[in-house]
């Protein structure tokens, strides 16, 4: 569902799975921030995390995750990256919102991912620092 009201108001709103009869958000309400990256809107809410045209709000596609998605979502070199309760970090092309690679953890990730010069790091509750070629994702983790 969108609409558009006055220009100093509501562009568009768009309801989410997990705020229209899907499994609730942690706490009740999703808290996680959004990103908006090459005219999209990223955002992870429940299971899911939803890519939506940022000037119409109209969908542009859904990626269904083991469990909820945790953190922000990063966007680099046309792929999106975002960590899960599921134990895994996932990659996905930033236009069609197919999955790229996909790497399990040995605990639920922590926080956002971040992606500097083809690198794409994140942290798990395993007490892991992964740096992986954001890629192919394969790398290195280190305890901490």
């Amino acid at each position: 569902m969108w609409r558009t009201t006055s220009a100093r108001s509501t562009h568009w709103t768009r309801r989410t799975a997990a705020t229209a009869g899907g499994s609730p958000p942690r706490h009740g309400r999703s808290t996680e921030p959004v990103l908006v990256a090459h005219g999209a809107v990223h955002l992870g809410s429940g299971k899911a995390l939803y890519t939506l045209d940022a000037v119409t709000g109209t969908p542009r596609w859904r990626f269904q995750a083991g469990a909820e998605v945790v953190g922000a979502p990063v966007v680099a070199e046309g792929r999106v990256h975002f960590g899960s309760a599921d134990h895994c970090l996932y990659t996905l092309d930033a236009m069609g919102g197919q999955l790229r690679w996909k790497l399990e953890t040995g605990g639920e990730i922590t926080g956002s991912p971040v992606a500097v010069g083809g690198v794409v790091y994140a942290c798990s509750k395993d007490r892991c620092v992964y740096a992986l070629d954001a890629a192919k994702g394969t790398g290195l983790a280190r305890r901490s």
